[in-house]
This record gives structure tokens, C-alpha cells and sequence, in this order.
């Protein structure tokens, strides 16, 4: 309905271009002026039509931003309690470590019976397990290093639980000082737009 209101508008200011000519017809560059006005009031319309759908979702941004500023403090708890479960999950004792110690023992006494077979397929496998052996201690071991390392990076994060929830909430504020920056530059693109329109309206009524 605006946009149909607004091309009526140019099309009476236009004829008034024409009023002292009542039987004359436009001319070609009257009517290019005339599609070339319908043109930027069909953009600028459009431009405000998608900032309208556009916005909701722009708000939701800007309020998970402030969500996270206030969560900031739960998210680093949250983290360093997924850690501490992935590394009990990891420690010596644990069910993994167990299941690893127990295919240890498995490869083992399958190199012993296959070293002991009189069957020439089957001892021919004795490197291929001995190397699945090796691999398995390589792990073993270097799952007990990494246990060590994140118990030493958890006890880094809970001594920096405040600067690390302080690098969230910067984080969320430059987010949301970039797409509030973005939502100013588009309005005042359209804005401009529209002042381009009206100049030209009243450029075409002056008497």
C-alpha cells in the first residue's frame, strides 16, 4: 500500500510537469526522469521492506550478546567441569585404561600362541601383532602424558576463571559494537537515499 501511494505521488508531481501542456505528450526524457524517480522510491521501499524482516533477527543477536556477557561466569565453570570429566575419563584406573591394558593382554597372548602355532599363516602374523602391541603401549603412555597435561591446564583455568570470562564478554561486546555499526551504516544509507528521493520531488516542483 506505501509503495502504491508513494508511485501515485510521483506520477501527480510528475503530471504537473506537464500541466501547462494539456494536449502535449511527455517527452522521452520526461518520462526516463519519471521511471528513473519510480525506480529509487521502488528501491528505497525495498531497502526498508528487508531492514523491517531483517530486525528481529538483530535484536536476538544483540540480546545473546548480553546473554553471554551474563552467563560469561557459568561458561567457564561449565568448561573447566567438561574438562575435568573428559580427564577421570582419561586417568589411570579408568575404564579406557583398563580396556587398553586388557586388548594389551590380548595381543600378548595371541603372540605367544601364534608363536607357539606349528601353522605357518598364523605365525606369520607375529610382526603384525607385535607392532599393534607397541602401538598400544605408545597410546597407553601417551594417554597418561596428556592426563598430566590437562590436570595442569585445569589448574591454569581456575586460576584465570576471571580473565577468561572477561575475554567472553569482550568478546560479546566488539560483536555486538560491529553489527550495531553495520545497522547504523545501513540506516543511514537508506536514510541518504531518501533524502536523494525528496531533493528530487522538490527539485521537480519548484516553480
Amino acid at each position: 500500500m506505501p509503495r502504491r501511494f508513494l508511485s501515485r505521488l510521483l506520477t501527480v508531481t510528475a503530471l504537473g510537469l506537464w500541466s501547462g501542456l494539456a494536449s502535449a505528450q511527455p517527452t522521452p526524457s520526461e518520462k526516463a526522469r519519471v521511471a528513473e524517480m519510480a525506480g529509487a522510491i521502488n528501491e528505497l521501499m525495498t531497502s526498508l521492506e528487508q531492514r523491517a524482516e531483517d530486525y528481529p533477527a538483530f535484536l536476538d543477536q544483540l540480546e545473546q550478546g548480553l546473554v553471554s556477557i551474563d552467563e560469561a561466569d557459568a561458561t567457564v565453570a561449565e568448561l573447566i567441569e567438561n574438562l575435568s570429566n573428559a580427564t577421570a575419563q582419561m586417568e589411570d584406573g579408568s575404564e579406557f585404561d583398563t580396556a587398553i591394558d586388557d586388548y594389551k593382554t590380548q595381543t600378548t597372548e595371541l603372540i605367544a600362541e601364534a608363536e607357539a602355532s606349528n601353522n605357518s599363516i598364523i605365525k606369520a602374523e607375529v610382526p603384525n601383532l607385535q607392532a599393534v602391541l607397541e602401538g598400544l603401549e605408545e597410546d597407553d603412555e601417551a594417554r597418561a602424558r596428556t592426563v598430566i597435561e590437562a590436570r595442569n591446564l585445569i589448574r591454569t583455568l581456575e586460576e584465570n576463571r576471571e580473565a577468561i570470562a572477561f575475554f567472553i564478554k569482550a568478546d560479546s561486546v566488539q560483536r555486538a559494537a560491529e553489527l550495531i555499526r553495520a545497522n547504523v551504516v545501513d540506516f543511514s544509507e537508506i536514510i541518504d537515499s531518501g533524502k536523494m528521493v525528496a531533493s528530487n520531488l522538490l527539485d521537480e516542483t519548484s516553480p
